[in-house]
């Protein structure tokens, strides 16, 4: 049974690589027959085994890398978020000031891009094209 699971399972070598090694390789380890060692594997069918654990092993290190990246794009996202907020809460304290139209154009494009931002950060990117801002550049007389 030993023999099997680290035929199996493999090992990681000094480097940190992973390794499988042979049936031969095993045999001189444990200082056993190797074709009786070859015989179990195939009765048992070994290599089979190891390719079911290698696929799995593989599946588990895919989830547990989409789940970092998500995490971490949940976190970016989240800050774009905040920082969207903030910029477009600034933009409102200047619409309470006395601002020209060409500032007012200014501020308005930016408020766009905060909309968009934010729409974009919870995973709504058609929303970014719905908001619509007219500024007139006319100037009052």
């Amino acid at each position: 049974m030993e023999i099997e699971n680290a035929y199996i399972r493999g090992y990681t070598d000094e480097t940190g690589a992973h390794k499988y090694p042979t049936v031969r390789e095993l045999a001189e380890q444990y200082k056993v027959n190797a074709s009786s060692v070859q015989r179990h594997s195939k009765q048992e069918q070994w290599l089979l085994k190891r390719e079911q654990f290698a696929h799995r092993v593989r599946e588990k290190a895919t989830q547990k890398m989409i789940e970092e990246v998500s995490d971490e794009s949940c976190d970016l996202n989240l800050k774009l978020f905040n920082i969207a907020s903030r910029i477009a809460d600034e933009i409102q304290d200047k619409l309470d000031e006395d601002i020209s139209p060409k500032d007012l154009s200014v501020l308005s494009a930016a408020l766009k891009n905060c909309q968009s931002v934010s729409a974009s950060t919870l995973g709504d990117d058609k929303a970014s094209d719905e908001l619509t801002i007219n500024v007139s550049l006319e100037t009052e007389e």
